[in-house]
């Protein structure tokens, strides 16, 4: 049971820290176009965690991560290391909690409406295609999935761009059929 509670807990972090990156959350940013310097520990105050095996949220909590492990998990004050670049991110009382998964969905189709599908089919371009793709996938990240499967788009381009960081997507585990 710890054993599956660990994993779960560094699960959702490593995904979190993502997100927050992203999302420009997390305090002490690099300015735009500046080489950004990777984090050697960050720091989760003020969350409730959601462990996906409990029927409550922890109480307020702070979380130590430390390089890419979860180093400490508790309800006082964490005292951080001397060592190396620290990010702080405050999560205000929010949950902090695992990626979801969607086992069956369209990422082509999945918010574009109709009108900018017909759009997209007149217009023959495959750029224009992919842009879509990559405003619903990145969509769906913010919206905290960061595994899904899609059952018949074109996703592979896609999934070649978010390997090599040219898309938002880092944490975004995306399989075809």
């Amino acid at each position: 049971m710890r054993f599956r509670y660990q994993i779960v807990l560094a699960t959702l972090l490593l995904v979190l820290i993502g997100f927050m990156a992203q999302m420009g959350l997390a305090q002490g940013q690099s300015p735009p176009n500046t080489p950004r310097q990777q984090p050697t520990s960050i720091l989760f105050e003020n969350v409730r965690i959601f462990d996906g095996t409990s029927e409550k949220l922890s109480a307020p909590s702070n979380v130590l991560v430390v390089g890419n492990k979860i180093q400490t998990i508790s309800t006082a004050s964490i005292p951080t290391p001397a060592e190396g670049n620290v990010t702080r991110i405050n999560g205000k009382g929010r949950v902090l909690m695992p990626g979801l998964i969607d086992a069956h969905t369209h990422l082509f189709m999945e918010t574009t409406e109709v009108d900018d599908l017909m759009a997209l089919a007149a217009s023959g371009s495959p750029e224009l295609a992919f842009r879509q793709l990559e405003k619903n996938a990145t969509a769906m990240l913010m919206r905290g999935f960061t595994s899904v499967r899609d059952m018949a788009g074109p996703v592979f381009e896609l999934k070649k761009a978010i390997d090599t960081d040219k898309v938002v997507g880092r944490e975004f585990g995306l399989r075809g059929r």
